[in-house]
């Protein structure tokens, strides 16, 4: 083997080696399967926007569970919203196997636990569940583009929080902190940038590991 050839096979080998470092920085938490559970009065479009934003954001399982309902027990009664804590409950009390967490979807407004997890402020979450708002994506919203954009941004923000990703310093990022702000929300990507890709490899290899 020449030289030129010799190098050229070199090249090639330490390029293909990278390539499969970047996959494996890239591997997302595939074993985890989250069930969707659509309260009364949410749309059918809402859940499939929420549905893709979670598959092709963190490359998870999803299952989309039948229509449930809220009860009394779960409106907050000084705030006349629901209790996003008892929400997040009355979603888990349907999860079965293989189902590993929940995302209750509500079209009305909900009352953040207090004080809220998220700063987002259109859902929150907890370990093994979260919930959003389709009433509060639709604050000020110019369109019904903006709305959906805001809910699978907000769904896929609460899941990886959910997953143990923590805030981004990228604007562009859907990790990024809000701080309750829509705008700062509006202006991100609706992914997850390079290095939050990267982290959420690494915790789905402890995960793994565990």
């Amino acid at each position: 083997m020449d030289r030129r050839r010799f190098t050229g096979v070199l090249l090639g080998g330490a390029a293909a080696l990278a390539s499969s470092r970047l996959r494996a920085q890239l591997r997302t938490p595939a074993a985890e399967t989250f069930g969707i559970v659509p309260f009364i009065g949410v749309a059918e479009r809402a859940v499939r926007d929420v549905d893709a934003a979670l598959r092709a954001g963190l490359g998870v399982e999803t299952r989309t569970l039948p229509e449930a309902v809220l009860f009394s027990a779960t409106w907050n009664i000084p705030h006349d919203r629901w209790d996003v804590g008892q929400v997040i409950a009355t979603a888990r009390g349907l999860m079965q196997p293989p189902l590993t967490r929940v995302v209750g979807v509500v079209a009305t407004d909900i009352s953040p636990t207090f004080p809220s997890v998220c700063d987002w402020r259109l859902g929150d979450y907890d370990r093994t569940g979260l919930a959003v708002s389709v009433f509060r994506c639709e604050r000020n919203a110019r369109d019904e583009t903006q709305v959906r954009f805001r809910l699978a941004s907000a769904a896929l923000h609460l899941a990886a929080h959910s997953l143990g990703m923590l805030h981004c310093p990228d604007t562009a990022c859907v990790m990024v902190r809000a701080r309750g702000d829509l705008r700062v929300i509006d202006r991100t990507s609706g992914r997850l940038c390079m290095n939050c890709h990267t982290r959420l490899g690494i915790l789905a290899a402890r995960a793994g590991a565990a």
